[in-house]
C-alpha cells in the first residue's frame, strides 16, 4: 500500500469546499467529475461544490456521483441550484442523509426527461459573458 498526496473536500465556503492537501491511501480517493454538497460547517452547510478533478473527503461532505453523462457544465448548472439551499441548512439545521433524500431539485427538461444539454450550453454562454466582461477571450 502506498499513499499519495491530494486536496482535501469538507465544509468549508470559500475555496470550492477545499481544506488543504493531505496524504492519503488510494482506495479513499473519490472520482473527479462530481458534486460536493456540504452537510454543515462554517457557514457553508448546503453549498455544493464541483469537483474536476480527484480528491479525499471528511464526513461533513456528501460527494453526488451522476447517473448521466455528465460534464463540467451540466455539473455547474446542478450546482447553482443545489446551493440554492444554503438559506434552509444554514441557520442551526444540518444537511442530513434523510432531508437530503427528500429534496426535490427541479431541472430543465425536454420530452419528460433532464435536458442535460440546456444545462451546458446556458453555462457555456454565462461563462463566455462573464469572461467577456473581463476582456478574456
Amino acid at each position: 500500500s502506498y499513499k499519495i498526496g491530494i486536496s482535501r473536500a469538507n465544509s468549508k465556503k470559500i475555496n470550492n469546499g477545499l481544506k488543504d492537501f493531505v496524504t492519503t491511501e488510494p482506495r479513499k480517493v473519490k472520482s473527479s467529475n462530481v458534486i460536493t454538497w456540504n452537510k454543515d460547517g462554517d457557514g457553508g452547510a448546503g453549498l455544493a461544490y464541483y469537483q474536476e478533478f480527484r480528491f479525499a473527503v471528511d464526513s461533513h461532505v456528501f460527494v453526488l456521483y451522476p447517473k448521466f453523462d455528465a460534464n463540467k457544465y451540466n455539473q455547474l448548472f446542478i450546482v447553482t441550484l443545489l446551493s440554492k439551499y444554503k438559506e434552509i441548512f444554514n441557520h442551526g439545521r444540518a444537511n442530513s442523509l434523510s432531508r437530503f433524500k427528500v429534496e426535490k431539485i427541479k431541472l430543465p427538461s425536454k420530452n419528460s426527461a433532464p435536458d442535460f444539454k440546456f444545462m451546458e450550453q446556458y453555462m457555456k454562454r454565462l461563462e463566455n459573458e462573464v469572461m467577456s466582461k473581463m476582456g478574456i477571450n
